[in-house]
């Protein structure tokens, strides 16, 4: 059996995409998917460090360093060799920037032996101009000559552990910045691991980073921009952002990909920062850290000594409640055995995953468990409808549902359809994007009520109150972003990320974010009055 355990942590503690592909390597069931993985994660790596020692050396200390003859010739179609040449070209140049130290691990400076991860990365692109592309496709019996002579998963196992300083820089994103009584409170997605719906945390900042919604490389001593050579963008074909690797820059258009082979065309923008950079411009790194004193790389040490120990749990849809396991998979079109229903569970939602971390299989549990699980694992109801008539009673009809978000979904619109006239017959109808304004406040608010409730908080369940004048949404939790970003919209991470794509995917929300913004426009059509 080969040794795998270095991809294994890889996919739990390497930065998103390098995570994603080593992720690949250990589900791959037949020699030539594994052999395609190996050179996969080989580009992929390759590109994202090289996209790094980029911005490194534009942030370098000596800005009449001349950048690597190798950056002239960067341009066009971006294959892996170029990438390659770049960090060689960067590891070579004598000039102090950032991240220098730890690609000399890798790849050694001018004058020195070649590196092991460079030797070793080498082979492997050596491999995929011999052998091409899509090597999934070739016989089982030349795979395994390959392995047997050649061990690709064994060289690309030495690179990465050369690599692995560079590898341990947290990747991250700011999705908003605010004061909240005189303290800076950024929200962050830490895009370590291969999931692709981080949970976002709450981090306070000694000082602020320029720019929100870019990707930094946290660093022991600040943060270092990768725009424009990483992208924090929305796939549209899989209602998720996501990291874009550069893929094409000529003719004044930059051209991105993710590793799910999604595309992105860049404006003009990202292409003349790119040209400036590549011609030797400059871009300091920025000195913000958290305000505790740490550098964000010294924060992520404990983090990532925590995930490492934590246990990942194996994905087995058979302990869901298996109506709604069909149901969910019938939305995506999964229609057949129930075999069939979990595989395109698995592809769609958990991107091919096999395991997720623990929270993320708390929120699977909530989305599609059995009702007994749903009781074990909360200690309060997940909803509390109410029908008040007048203000002498605390309710005249109640209903308090402990069921898994769809059947909590079901429920929910089977008992405001008694007293509200929603023209909703069904929950499949959820799907609907247009209708009454009424409609639209109901869909919008239910959704999100399951979205963003924090699920922790055990003092109370989300609450429906119907008086004969209002309806009335009570979700437990704080707001992770201000008022004036809810009411503004716009792209931003679910406090229950994997819940949010779920209920995307069928058709039941949009982009997190867009709910409040949504409600105000359908009643401002309709010439009604709504109340924040």
């Amino acid at each position: 059996m080969p040794d795998d355990s270095v991809f294994a942590m890889g996919a739990l503690l390497y930065p998103q995409p390098v995570a994603v592909t080593c992720g690949r390597i250990c589900r791959a069931r037949t020699l030539p998917e594994r052999l395609d993985a190996v050179v996969k994660c080989a580009e992929t790596t390759t590109r994202y460090v090289a996209a790094l020692a980029i911005s490194s050396f534009a942030a370098r200390e000596d800005g009449a360093v001349l950048p690597p003859p190798v950056f002239a010739q960067f341009q066009g179609s971006l294959a892996f060799g170029g990438f390659l040449s770049v960090i060689q070209g960067v590891a070579k140049a004598s000039c102090e920037h950032p991240i220098k130290a730890a690609i000399a691990g890798g790849f050694k400076s001018k004058g020195a032996p070649r590196g092991v991860a460079d030797a070793k990365l080498i082979e492997l692109l050596n491999l995929r101009n011999r052998e091409g592309h899509g090597l999934n496709h070739i016989s089982g019996r030349k795979a395994g000559r390959i392995f047997d002579s050649e061990a690709p998963d064994v060289a690309l196992t030495d690179a990465l552990r050369a690599l692995e300083p560079v590898l341990s820089y947290p990747l991250f994103v700011v999705e908003e910045r605010r004061f909240i009584h005189t303290q800076l409170v950024a929200r962050r997605l830490l895009l370590m691991g291969e999931s692709q719906d981080p949970t976002p945390d709450s981090i306070e900042l000694e000082s602020p980073l320029a720019e929100d919604e870019t990707l930094y490389l946290g660093l022991s001593n600040g943060a270092l921009s990768l725009y424009p050579w990483l992208l924090w963008v929305l796939a549209p074909n899989r209602e998720n952002m996501t990291v874009f690797l550069p893929h094409v820059l000529d003719d004044k258009k930059a051209e991105y990909v993710s590793v799910y082979d999604d595309r992105y065309k860049a404006g003009s923008d990202e292409w003349r920062t790119a040209k400036d950079q590549l011609d030797g411009g400059l871009r300091a790194k920025e000195d913000a850290k958290l305000a505790d004193g740490r550098g964000f790389a010294q924060e992520w040490i404990p983090r990532k000594q925590r995930r490492a120990a934590d246990m990942r749990q194996p994905i087995d849809l058979r302990q869901m409640d298996a109506e709604t396991v069909q149901w969910y998979a019938d939305r995506l079109g999964g229609r057949g055995t129930a075999r069939a229903a979990r595989e395109v569970i698995t592809q769609d939602l958990f991107d091919g995953r096999t395991e997720l971390d623990p929270d993320e299989y708390r929120q699977l549990r909530l989305l599609l468990g059995k009702e007994r699980d749903i009781k074990q694992l909360m200690y309060r109801s997940i909803l509390d409808c109410r029908v008040r008539t007048s203000d002498d009673t605390r309710w005249d009809q109640r209903l308090e549902v402990t069921a898994n978000v769809i059947q909590t979904l079901r429920q929910a619109l089977d008992f405001i359809s008694q007293y509200i006239g929603i023209g909703i017959t069904g929950l499949e109808e959820l799907q609907r994007k247009s209708g009454t304004a009424d409609y639209i406040a109901l869909r919008e608010a239910l959704v999100n009520m399951m979205i963003h409730q924090d699920y922790a908080e055990t003092s109370m369940a989300a609450q429906i109150e119907i008086t004969p004048q209002t309806v009335s949404f009570y979700n437990p939790g704080y707001a992770l972003v201000g008022k004036q970003a809810l009411e503004k919209g716009g792209k931003s991470q679910s406090r229950n990320p994997l819940l949010s794509r779920a209920l995307r995917q069928i058709g039941f929300a949009e982009l997190a974010g867009s709910g409040l913004r949504e409600v105000y426009r359908a009643y401002n059509m309709a010439r009604c009055h709504w109340q924040c």
